[in-house]
Protein backbone atom coordinates (compact mmCIF):
# COMPACT_ATOMS: atom_id res chain seq x y z
CA UNK A 1 0.00 0.00 0.00
CA UNK A 2 1.14 3.40 -0.92
CA UNK A 3 2.54 5.73 2.09
CA UNK A 4 0.14 7.27 4.11
CA UNK A 5 0.10 11.33 4.64
CA UNK A 6 -1.51 12.70 7.17
CA UNK A 7 -1.95 16.20 5.81
CA UNK A 8 -3.80 14.49 2.50
CA UNK A 9 -0.19 15.89 0.40
CA UNK A 10 0.42 13.26 -2.88
CA UNK A 11 3.78 11.63 -2.59
CA UNK A 12 6.04 12.05 -5.78
CA UNK A 13 6.29 8.85 -7.52
CA UNK A 14 10.10 8.34 -8.36
CA UNK A 15 11.63 7.59 -11.49
CA UNK A 16 9.76 6.90 -14.65
CA UNK A 17 6.22 6.18 -14.87
CA UNK A 18 4.65 4.55 -18.32
CA UNK A 19 5.67 6.10 -21.78
CA UNK A 20 7.46 8.69 -22.24
CA UNK A 21 5.18 11.09 -24.34
CA UNK A 22 2.64 10.52 -21.23
CA UNK A 23 4.96 11.28 -18.29
CA UNK A 24 6.41 14.61 -20.48
CA UNK A 25 2.39 15.60 -21.33
CA UNK A 26 2.18 14.52 -17.32
CA UNK A 27 4.83 17.48 -16.26
CA UNK A 28 3.34 19.97 -18.81
CA UNK A 29 -0.37 19.69 -17.84
CA UNK A 30 1.16 20.17 -13.95
CA UNK A 31 3.31 23.29 -14.83
CA UNK A 32 0.41 24.81 -16.55
CA UNK A 33 -2.05 24.20 -13.05
CA UNK A 34 0.35 25.92 -11.18
CA UNK A 35 2.07 28.47 -13.41
CA UNK A 36 -1.76 30.13 -14.27
CA UNK A 37 -2.96 29.41 -10.24
CA UNK A 38 0.13 30.98 -8.67
CA UNK A 39 2.25 32.70 -11.20
CA UNK A 40 5.80 31.54 -12.53
CA UNK A 41 7.36 31.55 -9.36
CA UNK A 42 6.90 27.98 -8.46
CA UNK A 43 9.27 25.29 -8.11
CA UNK A 44 10.75 22.51 -10.00
CA UNK A 45 10.02 20.25 -7.10
CA UNK A 46 6.46 21.64 -6.71
CA UNK A 47 5.72 20.52 -10.25
CA UNK A 48 7.19 17.38 -10.13
CA UNK A 49 4.62 16.68 -7.08
CA UNK A 50 2.39 18.01 -8.65
CA UNK A 51 2.85 15.17 -11.84
CA UNK A 52 3.28 12.77 -9.07
CA UNK A 53 7.10 12.16 -10.63
CA UNK A 54 10.70 12.99 -9.05
CA UNK A 55 11.69 16.64 -9.76
CA UNK A 56 14.57 15.21 -11.40
CA UNK A 57 12.11 13.61 -14.00
CA UNK A 58 11.20 17.53 -14.87
CA UNK A 59 14.50 18.10 -15.29
CA UNK A 60 15.60 15.03 -17.71
CA UNK A 61 12.41 15.96 -20.08
CA UNK A 62 12.78 19.33 -19.62
CA UNK A 63 16.70 20.61 -18.72
CA UNK A 64 15.47 24.00 -16.94
CA UNK A 65 12.13 25.45 -15.43
CA UNK A 66 12.64 28.38 -18.34
CA UNK A 67 13.09 25.51 -20.98
CA UNK A 68 9.37 23.87 -19.70
CA UNK A 69 7.76 27.53 -19.62
CA UNK A 70 9.18 27.64 -23.29
CA UNK A 71 7.34 24.29 -24.24
CA UNK A 72 4.07 25.80 -22.24
CA UNK A 73 4.20 28.82 -24.92
CA UNK A 74 4.52 26.66 -27.28
CA UNK A 75 1.27 24.39 -26.60
CA UNK A 76 -0.52 28.02 -25.97
CA UNK A 77 0.90 28.96 -29.66
CA UNK A 78 -1.03 25.23 -30.91
CA UNK A 79 -4.19 26.75 -28.84
CA UNK A 80 -4.11 29.92 -30.60
CA UNK A 81 -3.80 28.67 -34.00
CA UNK A 82 -7.65 27.96 -33.49
CA UNK A 83 -8.27 31.77 -33.73
CA UNK A 84 -5.89 32.08 -37.07
CA UNK A 85 -8.15 29.20 -38.23
CA UNK A 86 -11.07 31.25 -37.64
CA UNK A 87 -9.62 34.10 -39.04
CA UNK A 88 -8.58 32.89 -42.24
CA UNK A 89 -12.31 30.81 -43.11
CA UNK A 90 -15.46 32.27 -43.08
CA UNK A 91 -17.42 34.92 -44.40
CA UNK A 92 -15.46 37.98 -43.70
CA UNK A 93 -18.34 40.50 -43.25
CA UNK A 94 -18.61 38.28 -39.83
CA UNK A 95 -15.27 38.21 -38.53
CA UNK A 96 -15.51 40.43 -35.95
CA UNK A 97 -18.39 38.93 -34.23
CA UNK A 98 -17.08 35.65 -35.00
CA UNK A 99 -13.46 36.68 -33.70
CA UNK A 100 -15.03 37.87 -30.09
CA UNK A 101 -16.98 34.43 -30.13
CA UNK A 102 -13.51 32.21 -30.92
CA UNK A 103 -11.72 34.07 -28.70
CA UNK A 104 -14.06 33.70 -25.18
CA UNK A 105 -14.82 30.15 -26.20
CA UNK A 106 -10.78 29.41 -25.77
CA UNK A 107 -10.94 31.31 -22.15
CA UNK A 108 -13.84 29.66 -21.14
CA UNK A 109 -13.33 25.87 -22.09
CA UNK A 110 -11.29 23.71 -19.93
CA UNK A 111 -8.96 22.03 -22.16
CA UNK A 112 -7.74 25.61 -23.41
CA UNK A 113 -8.62 28.43 -20.72
CA UNK A 114 -5.46 27.21 -18.62
CA UNK A 115 -3.16 28.24 -21.78
CA UNK A 116 -5.32 31.54 -22.62
CA UNK A 117 -4.45 32.50 -18.86
CA UNK A 118 -0.89 31.69 -19.03
CA UNK A 119 -0.12 33.64 -22.53
CA UNK A 120 -1.61 36.91 -20.48
CA UNK A 121 0.26 36.07 -17.07
CA UNK A 122 3.30 34.73 -18.62
CA UNK A 123 5.34 37.86 -19.98
CA UNK A 124 4.38 39.51 -16.36
CA UNK A 125 5.75 36.75 -15.02
CA UNK A 126 8.96 35.70 -17.10
CA UNK A 127 10.14 38.69 -18.58
CA UNK A 128 12.72 36.18 -20.67
CA UNK A 129 9.90 34.44 -22.31
CA UNK A 130 8.18 37.56 -22.93
CA UNK A 131 9.61 37.63 -26.78
CA UNK A 132 8.62 34.06 -27.00
CA UNK A 133 4.76 34.82 -25.89
CA UNK A 134 4.91 38.21 -28.24
CA UNK A 135 5.73 35.59 -31.40
CA UNK A 136 2.83 33.41 -30.14
CA UNK A 137 0.57 36.56 -30.22
CA UNK A 138 2.35 37.41 -33.67
CA UNK A 139 1.76 34.25 -35.71
CA UNK A 140 -1.32 33.45 -34.73
CA UNK A 141 -3.50 36.82 -34.34
CA UNK A 142 -1.92 39.60 -35.97
CA UNK A 143 -0.39 38.55 -39.37
CA UNK A 144 -3.98 36.15 -40.14
CA UNK A 145 -5.57 39.42 -39.87
CA UNK A 146 -2.94 41.76 -41.63
CA UNK A 147 -4.06 39.44 -44.45
CA UNK A 148 -7.87 39.83 -43.92
CA UNK A 149 -7.85 43.76 -43.58
CA UNK A 150 -7.80 45.32 -46.77
CA UNK A 151 -6.43 48.79 -45.21
CA UNK A 152 -3.48 50.24 -46.12
CA UNK A 153 -2.81 50.03 -42.47
CA UNK A 154 -3.63 47.03 -41.96
CA UNK A 155 -0.73 46.46 -39.61
CA UNK A 156 -1.65 48.82 -36.96
CA UNK A 157 -5.10 47.88 -37.60
CA UNK A 158 -4.15 44.15 -36.75
CA UNK A 159 -2.05 45.40 -33.59
CA UNK A 160 -5.38 47.69 -32.68
CA UNK A 161 -7.93 44.66 -32.66
CA UNK A 162 -5.20 42.52 -30.92
CA UNK A 163 -4.96 45.08 -28.31
CA UNK A 164 -8.86 45.24 -27.70
CA UNK A 165 -8.86 41.48 -27.41
CA UNK A 166 -6.29 41.64 -24.90
CA UNK A 167 -8.55 44.30 -23.44
CA UNK A 168 -11.06 41.94 -23.43
CA UNK A 169 -9.37 38.96 -21.81
CA UNK A 170 -7.96 41.91 -19.14
CA UNK A 171 -11.00 43.41 -18.20
CA UNK A 172 -13.58 40.05 -18.01
CA UNK A 173 -10.90 37.36 -16.39
CA UNK A 174 -8.48 39.50 -14.53
CA UNK A 175 -10.27 42.75 -13.58
CA UNK A 176 -13.65 40.89 -13.75
CA UNK A 177 -14.95 44.67 -14.46
CA UNK A 178 -18.54 44.64 -15.00
CA UNK A 179 -20.92 44.71 -17.13
CA UNK A 180 -18.00 42.55 -19.09
CA UNK A 181 -17.17 39.82 -16.66
CA UNK A 182 -20.75 38.29 -16.47
CA UNK A 183 -22.26 39.07 -19.86
CA UNK A 184 -22.26 36.15 -21.69
CA UNK A 185 -20.18 35.14 -24.98
CA UNK A 186 -22.76 36.36 -27.28
CA UNK A 187 -23.64 39.30 -25.51
CA UNK A 188 -20.16 40.45 -25.72
CA UNK A 189 -19.87 39.51 -29.52
CA UNK A 190 -22.87 41.71 -29.76
CA UNK A 191 -21.64 44.61 -28.22
CA UNK A 192 -17.61 44.48 -29.23
CA UNK A 193 -18.03 42.21 -32.56
CA UNK A 194 -18.96 45.44 -34.92
CA UNK A 195 -16.48 47.71 -33.20
CA UNK A 196 -13.56 44.92 -34.58
CA UNK A 197 -15.64 44.36 -37.91
CA UNK A 198 -14.98 48.61 -38.72
CA UNK A 199 -11.56 48.18 -38.07
CA UNK A 200 -11.20 45.38 -40.13
CA UNK A 201 -13.08 46.53 -43.00
CA UNK A 202 -11.56 49.81 -43.01
CA UNK A 203 -14.44 52.34 -42.10
CA UNK A 204 -12.60 52.78 -38.85
CA UNK A 205 -9.02 53.75 -39.71
CA UNK A 206 -5.79 54.09 -37.21
CA UNK A 207 -3.38 56.65 -37.53
CA UNK A 208 0.12 56.11 -37.77
CA UNK A 209 1.64 55.54 -35.43
CA UNK A 210 4.03 58.38 -35.97
CA UNK A 211 1.21 60.27 -34.87
CA UNK A 212 0.37 58.93 -31.70
CA UNK A 213 1.30 62.03 -29.14
CA UNK A 214 -1.54 62.64 -26.78
CA UNK A 215 -2.72 66.51 -26.21
CA UNK A 216 -5.43 66.19 -24.07
CA UNK A 217 -8.36 63.58 -23.06
CA UNK A 218 -11.27 62.62 -25.44
CA UNK A 219 -11.46 61.05 -29.17
CA UNK A 220 -8.69 60.52 -31.12
CA UNK A 221 -8.19 61.91 -34.61
CA UNK A 222 -5.69 62.76 -36.86
CA UNK A 223 -4.20 66.19 -37.01
CA UNK A 224 -5.33 67.68 -40.30
CA UNK A 225 -1.69 68.50 -41.67
CA UNK A 226 -0.57 64.64 -41.02
CA UNK A 227 2.63 64.21 -42.53
CA UNK A 228 4.29 67.18 -42.12
CA UNK A 229 7.54 67.70 -39.51
CA UNK A 230 5.78 68.02 -36.19
CA UNK A 231 2.74 66.41 -36.24
CA UNK A 232 0.81 64.91 -33.84
CA UNK A 233 -2.72 63.38 -32.96
CA UNK A 234 -5.17 65.85 -31.61
CA UNK A 235 -8.39 64.91 -28.91
CA UNK A 236 -12.02 66.33 -29.65
CA UNK A 237 -13.99 65.90 -26.50
CA UNK A 238 -16.74 66.22 -28.82
CA UNK A 239 -16.13 63.95 -31.12
CA UNK A 240 -18.73 61.16 -31.90
CA UNK A 241 -15.87 58.75 -33.77
CA UNK A 242 -12.75 57.79 -31.67
CA UNK A 243 -10.85 57.34 -35.08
Amino acid sequence: MGEAHADGARPARRGRRGPAGATRQDILNAALRLVTARGAAVTIREIGSEAGVDPAMVIYYFKSKKNLLAALALAARDTMRQLSRLIDAGDRRTLGVRLVQGFVDLWERPDTGGQMRYLLHGAYDEPDLSEILSDVIDETIVQPLVTACPSPRAAMTAGVITAQLAGLAATRYVLRIEPFASADRDALATLLGPVLQDLIDGRSTPCSPACLVPQASGALHEHPRAGSRGDHLTFHPDASSYW
